[in-house]
């Protein structure tokens, strides 16, 4: 449960940050990374209420968003610096 919740702090933080620098920089790629912690956030707190378990398939379906997201800002970054 300390994991969970220490997950979710550090999820949320990473969200704040991704939009604080969105705004400040314009820079979509740190928004993309902010939203797919988000979605990990989502999946952290399934595990906090008891839901993870019964709602497995959305826990699996948020973190896989999360990925592709995170994958996509990469991408951005990459593509950017050619």
């Amino acid at each position: 449960m300390t994991g969970l919740v220490m997950n979710l702090v550090f999820c949320l933080i990473i969200l704040a940050f991704g939009v604080w620098v969105y705004f400040k920089y314009k820079s979509s790629a740190a928004l993309y990374i902010g939203i797919a912690f988000a979605f990990y956030a989502v999946s952290h707190v399934l595990g906090l209420l008891g839901l993870a378990e019964s709602l497995n398939i959305v826990g699996v379906v948020t973190r896989v968003i999360g990925y592709l997201l995170t994958i996509f800002a990469l991408y951005l970054l990459i593509a950017k610096r050619r």
